[in-house]
């Protein structure tokens, strides 16, 4: 997230403090942060909507299955297991959201860096706008979330340096159609997938 007030390509400011808001909608937030971010809430529409957004996303990632998180499927695991696990392996891909017609949901892991991502895309004027919970991501590592579309063209939706925590909310946009996204990932500043 950039502070230094400019705006992103749908014209919301970026001064906004997307990592209160990610702790207060994961209920991470302690009484005075609450206090705090509710009444900038009280008077700020686009911050109420991004609430929202990540409020959507932490449901999804919490409907994620344990066995997801498993190392391997165990040595006596039947087959139906075995094809859950390397379906929720895969590759980060588009899966529908149960948001509008005019969004999708992107989730994906790298099981290289033990990294995480959690995205809702929409439609936004000329583009998309994305919302992302990026988790697993080393401290102060430099971020680039990226959106790549049918050509392999990638446009570079933000950037951010990763909190102490490892974990983080991320938004921003891609001049791309919605219906040309067919993957999002995280490279570190050297260009190398962070989660690809």
């Amino acid at each position: 997230m950039r502070e230094d007030g400019d705006m992103n390509l749908d014209g919301m400011s970026m001064d906004h403090d997307i990592e209160q808001l990610v702790a207060l909608a994961m209920g991470l937030s302690d009484a005075s942060d609450r206090s705090a971010a509710e009444a900038h809430l009280a008077g700020c529409p686009t911050c109420r909507q991004e609430l929202q957004e990540l409020r959507e996303i932490d449901a999804a990632i919490r409907r994620v299955p344990p066995e997801a998180f498993l190392e391997g499927p165990p040595a006596d695991a039947d087959l139906v297991l075995q094809r859950v696990l390397r379906e929720v392996r895969a590759p980060p891909r588009l899966r529908s959201g149960a948001a509008a017609a005019s969004s999708v949901w992107i989730s994906g892991a790298d099981a290289r860096t033990g990294a995480e991502l959690v995205a809702a895309v929409a439609e936004a004027g000329h583009g998309v706008r994305l919302t992302a919970v990026v988790v697993g991501v080393p401290a102060g590592e430099r971020c680039t979330l990226v959106v790549i579309d049918r050509t392999g063209t990638r446009y570079t939706a933000v950037r951010w340096i990763a909190p102490e925590c490892g974990a983080g909310g991320v938004q921003g946009s891609a001049p791309v159609r919605i219906d040309d996204v067919v993957a999002v990932a995280v490279l570190a500043a050297d260009g190398s997938g962070i989660i690809s």
